[in-house]
């Protein structure tokens, strides 16, 4: 996806995530963090949202920068929403190309890293409010699925593995989405573990939709919730549940 593709997700997927925490209870359960209100959830893409913000602002991280609080008695959904807006404002000043730090070694060190990055983490809660709401989740565009899966797989396993969070993973992997142009090969008996973009036999491969493969990644959403093609053994699915990302 190009920029201007990603800033429309961002913009699309973080106004749905505040027009539903609206409409529900702030004491309602998160499904998928059940440690978790939805409070905690906009206190968290809220505060994220304002961090990210003051980073493109700045272009380079502040030695004691970290997402911000919401101050005591604040209404957290409109505290959340104005971080959201901070961070499109940013986006929108600085544009896709200005210098900016970003956590992730080798990567651009550009505004519009952050573009992908923020576009999924909404994506995500998205998901996540409207489950703890109790209406139907809307699937993720499959373009921006696609993306997702490739910022899992090949950006965020390898560091899932160096913190030991992955150390249940062996074996080889193929993921196929059926509506977008997406293909993963992953080996994670390797080191580092590898993860490429192309059919390659593998020894458990899962078919189905790039929404359904992203959110599965992000335990989110159970093969069984899903039009998913299953071949082969069946354990790296079941110890991918065990990854706590």
């Amino acid at each position: 996806m190009d920029h201007e593709a990603l800033l429309r997700a961002v913009e699309s997927e973080g106004s749905r995530f505040f027009d539903v925490a609206d409409t529900v209870d702030t004491d309602r359960k998160v499904p998928a963090c059940p440690e978790w209100t939805v409070e905690d959830l906009v206190r968290h893409l809220g505060g994220i949202q304002r961090w990210v913000a003051a980073v493109v602002e700045a272009g380079e991280p502040d030695s004691g920068m970290s997402p911000p609080q919401a101050p005591a008695g604040t209404d957290v959904r409109v505290w959340g929403r104005e971080g959201f807006e901070a961070m499109l404002k940013a986006f929108r000043d600085k544009g896709p190309d200005a210098p900016c730090w970003n956590f992730r070694p080798g990567s651009p060190q550009t505004a519009g890293w952050w573009y992908r990055r923020q576009a999924l983490e909404a994506a995500v809660h998205r998901h996540d409010i409207e489950a703890a709401a109790g209406i139907p989740a809307r699937p993720v565009d499959p373009a921006l699925a696609v993306e997702g899966v490739d910022e899992m797989l090949c950006d965020m396993l390898p560091a899932l593995r160096q913190r030991g969070a992955a150390d249940a993973l062996h074996g080889t992997l193929h993921l196929h989405a059926t509506d977008e142009d997406g293909e993963w090969w992953v080996d994670f008996d390797a080191e580092p573990v590898a993860a490429i973009r192309e059919h390659k036999k593998a020894e458990t491969a899962l078919r189905g939709p790039a929404s359904g493969l992203f959110l599965w990644l992000w335990n989110r959403q159970k093969i069984s919730e899903d039009s998913f093609e299953v071949f082969g053994s069946e354990e790296i699915l079941a110890a991918w549940g065990k990854v706590r990302i």
